[in-house]
């Protein structure tokens, strides 16, 4: 038979074996590649999450790859259980051209959109920090103690946002004391509110005495 690949009726026939240098090789790699890829896919893309960038890249390249290794794994398994129409090198070649259509499109993907995306997803995180530091300051701003004075003159304090206007605390305003003997006067209340005339008086009544 003709080995033209680009011949029609090579490419739409079945192969007389299936293990060939190859084949074999085919199958090694699309099996990895569908393995990995829908592992990425249905389980790992989920701890990017918090990262939509990261997510959307993830996501799209284990999708598109577990298209294509998943369809040429199926063809390859047709071809060894002699499934018809789809054992024959057709299916093979669309699979492999499948993904090396993906792969073309990635790298394009990667040198004109993503630097974009990378931009503007850049940008939005920006503003959405921006926002997010008045709240910030003012959840971190420390709480200021505000002190009370009792009746008794005795200060607590207690944690507040606000402070609280203290209470004046009642003091003593006199001046001096007076003694229990009436004989005796303090200093401070003999100098205190007396005129000069009111002392000379004091005087000529104590020598009197």
């Amino acid at each position: 038979m003709n080995q033209n690949p680009f011949d029609f009726g090579y490419v739409f026939s079945t192969a007389d074996y299936v293990w060939g240098p190859y084949s074999t090789i085919f199958f090694i790699v699309f099996l990895i590649g569908a393995i990995v890829s829908n592992l990425v896919f249905f389980v790992f893309k989920y701890r990017f999450k918090n990262n939509l960038l990261t997510y959307t890249l993830v996501n799209r390249a284990s999708r598109n790859a577990a298209i294509a290794f998943s369809l040429g794994v199926f063809f390859f398994l047709s071809r060894i259980a002699l499934l018809q129409p789809f054992n024959a090198r057709v299916f093979l070649d669309i699979s492999a051209l499948l993904l090396l259509y993906y792969i073309i499109r990635g790298v394009l993907y990667m040198f004109r959109t993503y630097p974009k995306a990378k931009a503007e997803w850049q940008a939005r995180q920006a503003r959405e920090n921006r926002k997010n530091e008045p709240r910030a300051a003012a959840a971190a701003a420390p709480i200021r103690p505000a002190t009370s004075v009792k009746a008794n003159g005795t200060a607590t304090t207690t944690a507040a946002t606000t402070p609280v206007k203290a209470a004046p605390a009642k003091v003593a305003t006199t001046a001096g004391t007076v003694a229990t003997d009436t004989n005796v006067i303090s200093p401070a209340t003999e100098v205190r509110g007396l005129s000069e005339r009111g002392q000379k008086r004091r005087e000529r009544k104590r020598s009197k005495r």
